[in-house]
């Protein structure tokens, strides 16, 4: 069997193995034995599986997008106009139809016309109530990026691909065919994000420019030049992939505006892309240039600025010649990989000063921030239980960039605790518009008023703050599990509070409010983190029972407000209520009616 063949058939195994767990999962609610078993469920359900896989597994990975804004975003359903998927993540919106064995190329002019008939409202009438709010967000958002995504698992020809790219002519629009080549190598891609860097590459110095710079002191530098073709192959290398980008802090955005320039200079005027690129920076632990063979080794390299350039070259057509590309490369022998996490290191201030031209927003460059590691050493010190398994016996690990996650513990992200926290202190709609403020450093942003004291910055975390942040994410676990019971009887539309987690996360706070001192929720906080009390469901204790009745009055609240929702509006859409102030408002109103002495005690006597 041919190695490409071979490469195939794993990535089809694996493919219906994560679907196998898709669909025995609660939310699907199948018992199958063997991943072969797929294929004998209905066409609508392999669809949605499909959809599931590539969504969970390869897109939200890529595109970095949030994880309720993919569990939201599924609107596979009657008068979908085409739309398996949608969310809008700042200034893009994202939009996929995805196709199991089956690729109806036909269909994709009136899916690349989606962006003029959501502006011009043509589907206003006709689409579903979800979809509706999602369209009427759209045209109230201005300089709107379309990224649409037509998902395939069978294989589109070059001419095909190029036939129908070629259909998405404003420059606000960006199509992409995603087939099962594709699907792969993204998917092997993937599979190296987080690893190590490769412990040494090759680049092959013949036919290039070369030149070691003596007047550049302490750390060594060299400037080279690459074709495109060898930039191909070391990215195709299935050993390097995403390890080669540990430290750069933007993961490749896709056909955007940028990239569709550099594709059309590769396309057209490839000797030209050497005068129109700003070329790649990387670092690495050490470099050895052999002269005779011509090769440059470096140990540990790192791309930190110029991933787009390199993926762009990459993910080009094999048809493609590459030989006329030029790319210039910048090589510093910084200090060692892991110093990037320093502030001190000359890798973090590469990192830093070579992603500075703009506002940074992206996660993975708050997670070196000394307050991200201070939260993760507070973990370690305390040896903190998940507390929502019985016995806690799992520890946590705290995690801030993006890694493998640890096996045998539980792990939490710095975007989980961040969603959790903003959500039950703050303002839980924001979260749903636009989660990428999060990390946000700027005034208008919430990243500070996250993690930082009096929406300031600060590098230490007080016992204080260390509770609410976990407490908030173990309260909305506890909420989760709760929700789950519900679902294996209930469907989501039956069953509201599903859409609601953060807004009952939110509304459990308020009752506290109403009534503890901010002294005494700190305590509760602190036996919710320390040693599980009130969230932990399988320890049947009065404690539990009572934060139970917290949950269960929130929950009620959210189905009555939600009733009266639909009484005025004939197909009220759960987005719209996610996000407006008028649903949040009404809530609130609600649980301040509520008295102190009538909710129940968290604190037993004498604790």
């Amino acid at each position: 069997m041919a190695k490409k063949e071979q490469k195939n058939d794993i990535f089809k195994n694996n493919m219906l193995e994560e679907m196998l767990k898709i669909a025995n999962s609660d939310d699907m609610g199948y018992a199958l034995k063997n991943p072969g078993d797929i294929n004998s469920l209905p066409t609508k359900t392999k669809g949605t599986l499909f959809l599931k896989f590539y969504l969970n597994e390869i897109f939200q990975k890529l595109y970095n997008i949030d994880s309720d804004a993919i569990e939201q975003g599924i609107v596979d359903n009657a008068n979908d106009k085409g739309i398996d998927f949608i969310t809008i993540d700042d200034d893009k919106v994202y939009i996929i139809q995805a196709k199991y064995n089956s690729k109806p190329l036909k269909e994709i002019q009136d899916f690349i016309n989606l962006p003029e008939s959501i502006k011009t409202d043509l589907y206003k009438n006709t689409c579903n109530a979800e979809l509706k709010a999602y369209f009427a967000e759209i045209k109230n958002k201005k300089n709107l990026e379309y990224n649409l995504f037509f998902v395939t698992n069978e294989k589109v020809t070059t001419e095909e691909e190029e036939y129908y790219t070629s259909l998405a002519k404003n420059e606000n629009v960006q199509f992409s065919i995603i087939d099962s080549t594709k699907l792969r190598t993204d998917y092997e891609s993937i599979k190296t994000m987080g690893d190590n860097p490769p412990d040494r590459i090759i680049l092959n110095l013949g036919n290039e420019d070369v030149m070691e710079l003596d007047t550049i002191s302490p750390n060594e530098t060299i400037l080279i030049t690459q074709k495109g073709s060898k930039l191909r192959s070391l990215y195709q290398n299935r050993e390097y992939r995403e390890r080669l980008f540990n430290l750069n802090i933007r993961q490749w955005l896709g056909k955007n505006t940028v990239n569709k320039g550099m594709i059309e200079t590769i396309e057209k005027t490839p000797d030209k892309f050497f005068y129109y690129n700003n070329g790649i920076t990387a670092i690495c632990e050490d470099y050895y240039w052999n002269k005779e063979k011509q090769e440059l080794s470096c140990t540990k390299f790192q791309v930190v600025n110029g991933a787009q350039t390199l993926t762009t070259i990459a993910k080009e057509s094999e048809s493609i010649d590459l030989s006329d590309v030029k790319v210039l490369i910048k090589i510093v022998k910084a200090d060692k990989y892991t110093s990037g996490d320093k502030e001190s290191s000359l890798a973090f201030n590469i990192v830093k000063n070579n992603n500075s031209q703009t506002v940074i927003k992206s996660i993975d460059f708050r997670s070196n921030d000394e307050i991200q590691i201070a939260i993760e050493n507070k973990v370690k010190d305390y040896k903190l239980k998940y507390p929502l398994e019985y016995p806690m016996s799992k520890d946590i690990a705290y995690k801030r960039k993006r890694r493998l996650n640890e096996l045998k513990k539980k792990t939490i992200s710095m975007e989980n605790i961040a969603k959790t926290y903003y959500s039950m202190f703050l303002n839980p709609p924001d979260i749903y518009l636009s989660s990428k403020k999060m990390w946000d450093i700027t005034e208008n942003g919430f990243y500070y008023k996250i993690f930082g004291v009096n929406g300031q910055k600060t590098n230490t975390i007080t016992d204080e703050k260390f509770y609410k942040l976990f407490a908030s994410y173990y309260i909305y676990s506890y909420i989760d599990i709760k929700i789950k019971d519900k679902l294996k009887t209930l469907s989501k539309d039956e069953y509201p509070p599903y859409y609601f987690k953060y807004h009952i996360l939110w509304g459990i706070n308020e009752l506290l409010n109403i009534k503890y001192t901010d002294e005494q929720i700190i305590r509760i906080f602190k036996q919710i983190v320390s040693k599980g009390y009130y969230v932990n469901a399988q320890i049947h204790e009065t404690k539990e029972h009572n934060f139970s009745i917290y949950f269960d009055k929130v929950q009620r609240f959210i189905i009555s407000k939600v009733d009266e929702a639909k009484e005025d509006v004939e197909n009220v859409a759960f987005r719209s209520l996610l996000t407006g102030d008028k649903f949040l408002k009404a809530l609130r109103r609600r649980i301040l009616e509520e008295r102190a002495e009538d909710l129940p005690e968290l604190i037993p006597d004498g604790e």
